[in-house]
């Protein structure tokens, strides 16, 4: 059984030694080419491509030695362990032989750790996960359970790890376990007291909506004694002096949601002018594009991205953002490159997709999906766009239903899915299943799916259709 809080003075003796490594490991072998100053997401992923163990080790080790010398803020450190949070299959053996050449090394396993993690995370938005187009489904906890062990075996051999303790307590928060992420929280700020990573991750635990089975009132009274703690004691630390704007970040989000941009967008403001935390400039983006303000949105997100550079989920909203204004080429870049770094995402390649569609580039669009990492395509969602352009867009409908017959399957409340689905077997003059898929979608409709008026009369005519003989010949044989 892993250790959480190892003895102080194995953790003392552990420290000592790993500045003495850290300081010979940096100097030897951890800088990036002349006039560039630190390495970013691709080039670490191409450290790891080319199996460059010892180079990523020493490039990691020194971050977080120079963090832990405050030579510079942990925020260098997010970023670079953030690489590996990419829903790319061909990175999960690679990320086990860096392990396995290097079975002590802590920045290996929390870089496996966060891969883990992001799959879990995806795991959670689409129900399974493919590792190979003929493998069996891998689901968000088993993912979860994985990254956990990892980011404790970090932990176990650097105590000192705050970015581990934050992936720890948000690990939990996804597994509905609020009491873990207390306790990873008292663990963590015990370890690495100036973490502002175990700060925002536990701060983001303690909204309301994430924790629905604990009392609202008690949870922001809470939140308002560790902001205030910010206010009192870290006047001089930036990074965590602009976590005190959480307050009015918990605030804005909860209009927000209630759809109420205006007086949210008020409290945004009042958030970021305590300090600019990348979580309250993302939030501010989203608010701004969902309230039609699309240059006040493309401002915000890449004002979160000067702090949280090449993050895939944020080029992702710039470029929806960007899609927006009509600036179709730029953002058509942002998701290609948003891609390139997480190429197994869903929601961005969903993005994409639909916008090379909307461009009259379907055939492209069907191409781009096809050849995506099993992560992606075996999306419900994915597939079910997929099919929808086969049918619709390309008018070849028999094409199309294998991939709408896998949507369904994955998600058998998926309307829209559904209503493709009986069209193309209507059209390809399979009719018992068109009447079986036909009747199925409208009871989606009758039981809440939100189903156009066109399609539900379209979904009558051909029900009809399927026992008319001279529209379904099989009819005209076999009877009705």
């Amino acid at each position: 059984m892993i250790a959480t809080a190892p003895p102080k003075a194995r953790a003392g003796l552990t420290a000592a030694l790993f500045v003495v490594l850290a300081a010979a490991a940096w100097t030897a072998l951890s800088q990036p080419a002349a006039g560039k100053a630190a390495w970013d997401r691709l080039s670490l992923l191409a450290l790891l491509d080319t199996a460059e163990y010892e180079r990523l080790d020493a490039y990691l080790v020194g971050l977080q030695w120079r963090y832990e010398r405050g030579e510079h803020s942990e925020a260098k450190l997010e970023n670079a362990f953030a690489a590996f949070a990419s829903a790319d299959p061909e990175l999960q053996p690679k990320l086990d032989a860096w392990i396995e050449r290097r079975p002590r090394s802590f920045v290996a396993h929390l870089a496996r750790g966060e891969y883990y993690r992001h799959l879990g995370w995806i795991g959670l938005q689409n129900g399974t996960l493919y590792t190979q187009a003929t493998s069996i489904p891998v689901s968000a906890n088993e993912f979860l359970s994985l990254a956990r062990q990892d980011v404790q075996a970090a932990i176990e051999t650097h105590p000192r790890l705050g970015i581990g303790y934050a992936a720890l307590i948000n690990i939990a928060m996804a597994e509905n376990a609020g009491a873990e992420a207390d306790r990873w929280f008292r663990v963590g700020i015990e370890a690495d007291p100036g973490s502002v990573s175990i700060r925002r991750a536990y701060l983001l635990s303690l909204r309301p909506w994430q924790r629905p089975d604990q009392d609202p009132v008690e949870l922001m009274a809470k939140l308002d004694a560790l902001v205030q703690d910010l206010r009192e004691t870290h006047e001089d630390a930036p990074d965590l002096a602009a976590l005190r704007g959480f307050h009015a970040y918990i605030t804005a989000e909860l209009l927000r949601r209630q759809r109420r941009h205006n007086q949210a967008s008020r409290y945004y403001r009042d958030t970021l002018a305590e300090g600019s935390d990348w979580v309250f400039l993302r939030g501010a983006g989203i608010n701004a594009f969902q309230s039609a303000n699309q240059v006040a949105a493309i401002r915000f997100f890449t004002d979160a991205l000067a702090l949280r550079p090449q993050d895939p989920r944020l080029l992702n909203s710039r470029a929806h953002a960007l899609w927006s204004l009509g600036n179709h080429e730029t953002a058509l870049d942002d998701w290609r490159f948003a891609l390139s770094l997480d190429p197994g995402n869903p929601h961005i390649l969903y993005g994409y997709a639909e916008a090379l569609r909307s461009l009259g580039r379907a055939e492209r669009a069907a191409e781009v999906i096809a050849g995506a990492t099993p992560f992606a395509q075996n999306s419900p969602k994915i597939r079910g766009l997929r099919g929808r352009m086969l049918l619709v867009d390309l008018g070849r409908p028999r094409e199309a239903i294998p991939d709408l017959r896998y949507a369904v399957g994955l998600d058998p409340h998926a309307g829209e899915s559904w209503r493709a689905y009986a069209e193309a077997l209507y059209r390809s003059n399979d009719c018992d299943a068109a009447a079986t898929a036909i009747v199925t979608y409208q009871r989606l409709c009758a039981n809440g799916t939100r189903c156009p008026d066109g399609d539900l009369m379209w979904a009558e005519d051909a029900l009809r259709g399927t026992r008319d003989p001279d529209i379904c010949p099989v009819y005209g044989i076999l009877g009705p």
